[in-house]
């Protein structure tokens, strides 16, 4: 059973906003490489083809869109969300949007 996650309706300030945490998150990950190698290799990985996928979809100048993401890429994106740095208001409720999003999706 393959299960997916949509996100719907996603402007492309957020899919910035998001893109550019993941790689944000990605650096202060590679500093713990050596306490957790595998897992931060395969959450990198994972991580790095997310960042692609929003690139793609950020550079294809829709104002509106919308993604449907696998499972590990949708459990990353809300990793991501829910161990945000210190960042802006404006991407705090994004993170806090997107995190409910993927959570309820995930747990139905």
């Amino acid at each position: 059973m393959t299960r997916k996650v949509a996100l719907k309706k996603i402007k492309q300030v957020e899919l910035i906003v998001l893109r550019d945490e993941i790689i944000n998150y990605m650096e202060t990950l590679n500093g713990n490489v050596k306490r957790n190698y595998i897992d931060s290799i395969i959450f990198m990985d994972i991580a790095l083809k997310l960042y692609y996928s929003l690139r793609n979809k950020v550079e294809s100048c829709n104002v509106v869109t919308s993604i449907t993401l696998p499972i590990s890429y949708a459990g990353v994106l809300l990793k991501v969300c829910q161990e945000h740095n210190d960042v802006n208001d404006y991407s705090k409720n994004v993170f806090l949007k997107y995190a409910a999003v993927i959570d309820q999706q995930l747990k139905s």
